[in-house]
C-alpha cells in the first residue's frame, strides 16, 4: 500500500494521551520587586550590582524579571545561612551617617570587621 509522507508520519507517531497545561505568567517589573521587599527601585538597582540579584531583561524602555528566575534566586538567597551570595561575608544592615555611629550593632560590626582585618593581615 502506497502512503503519502503525511500519512506515514501520522501512522508512525504514537503518543500516549496526556494533558498539556499551559500556565500564563506576568513578568515582574522593578516596581513590583521593590514593593515586594518594601524598598525603593534604587535599592533594587543596588542589589543587582552588589547583592547578586539577577539582572532584569530590557523590553523597550522597561525591565522585567521572569517570575521563575526571580523566585528561584529568592528561594536560594533565603536558604543561605546569613552569607552574602556575592562577597561571601555576613549580611548586615548598612547604616549611614549618624545612625551608623549611634547604633550599638553597627559599632560592634565595625569592631568585628577591624578584628577580622587584623587577623587576616597577620596571616
Amino acid at each position: 500500500m502506497h502512503m503519502t509522507p503525511s500519512q506515514r508520519y501520522t501512522q508512525d507517531l504514537k503518543l500516549p494521551s496526556c494533558t498539556v497545561v499551559i500556565q500564563r505568567f506576568a513578568p515582574l517589573t522593578k516596581e513590583e520587586v521593590a514593593d515586594l521587599f518594601r524598598v525603593t527601585t534604587r535599592t533594587i538597582e543596588n542589589w543587582i550590582e552588589q547583592e547578586g540579584l539577577p539582572p532584569p531583561v530590557a523590553i523597550g524602555n522597561r525591565v522585567f524579571w521572569h517570575p521563575d528566575v526571580f523566585y528561584e534566586w529568592l528561594d536560594r538567597r533565603l536558604r543561605l545561612p546569613s552569607n552574602d551570595t556575592v562577597n561571601n561575608v555576613p549580611v548586615t544592615a548598612r547604616l549611614k551617617g549618624s545612625a551608623a555611629r549611634k547604633s550599638v550593632s553597627a559599632q560592634l560590626h565595625l569592631r568585628n570587621l577591624a578584628r577580622i582585618n587584623g587577623i587576616e593581615g597577620q596571616q
